[in-house]
């Protein structure tokens, strides 16, 4: 079945509210799974669906020793195989016209951000090498990726830098999610196997604030993902009891109990009240 890295323990859906500088706390949002059905029958990894416009779902799934992109179309009931490297296609991520696919490749040379054309992948090329899940800016211009030590914005037809982030010390960007207002989600992990943050980038800053923090007991899954109005962030848990544990500024550690900040907007950090970001000019 379909996943996002991580195991072992049960997952928890976790919220962050994002934070504005006008916003007040909001009721917590809703998250209830409907129609669900299974789309692929197989006992293979088949990890980090992306749905295209058409309709079409992206993923990637091993075979044998190496890992393919994948597409199932609308009705169809087996995907077709859109790579067949000896290495690993990974994590794709399909622009918001539906005409290109971001995705990693790793095969006698080290991991790499790709970009190539659909529906056939065509012109594959290489944007940046590195590990971090790629994500498209709003406008579809520019592809998210990074490593260890950058996580920056790139162009898709010419590989130019556009945008550089900082990152936190000791950091490493999993992935990142750009909002039409310029503001960037990044997930992070810092030297384990689990993500354990999300930082929040103000559009043009590049420097961070975190919304939400792991722990060693507490980590955090592969996931985030951007709720539909841009006005929150989920992200997993992971949990060895079941207890669910939700980080949202509405109900911080308990039902009602909003954060709020002086000349500022707040944060839920692991159940206790935070200052997410200031007002200029605070």
């Amino acid at each position: 079945g379909f996943g996002g890295g991580g195991g072992g323990a049960p997952s928890r859906v976790a919220t962050s509210a994002m934070p504005t500088p006008a916003s007040s706390a909001a009721a917590p949002p809703a998250f209830a799974i409907q129609d669900a059905r299974r789309l692929t029958f197989t006992d293979a990894c088949d990890e980090y669906p992306v749905i295209g416009l058409d309709g079409t779902v992206y993923f990637d799934a091993v075979v044998g020793p190496d890992s393919h992109l994948m597409a199932l179309a609308p009705g169809a009931k087996e995907p077709r195989e859109l790579t067949t490297t000896k290495g690993w296609d990974l994590a794709p991520a399909v622009s918001p016209d539906g005409k290109h696919l971001a995705f990693l490749r790793r095969t006698s040379t080290p991991m790499a951000a790709m970009v190539a054309d659909l529906p056939g992948l065509a012109n594959p090329r290489s944007l940046v090498l590195g590990g971090t899940r790629p994500t498209w800016s709003p406008d579809g211009k520019y592809v998210w990726a990074g490593h260890r030590k950058t996580l920056a914005r790139y162009d898709a037809a010419t590989g130019a830098k556009d945008r550089e982030l900082v990152l936190p010390e000791g950091a490493f960007p999993m992935t990142a999610i750009e909002l039409h207002d310029g503001r960037v989600v990044v997930l992070t992990k810092t030297g384990s196997a689990n993500a354990d943050g999300v930082a929040l980038y103000a559009a043009g800053a590049s420097t961070h604030t975190w919304l939400v923090t792991g722990s060693d007991d507490t980590p955090l899954d592969e996931v985030l993902v951007l709720a539909p109005d841009g006005a929150a962030v989920l992200v997993t848990r992971l949990t060895a009891t079941g207890v669910d544990l939700v980080d949202n500024i509405a109900h911080c550690g308990a039902c009602g109990a909003a954060c709020a900040a002086a000349n500022g907007s707040g944060a839920c950090r692991m159940g206790a009240c935070a200052v997410a970001m200031c007002t200029d000019p605070f």
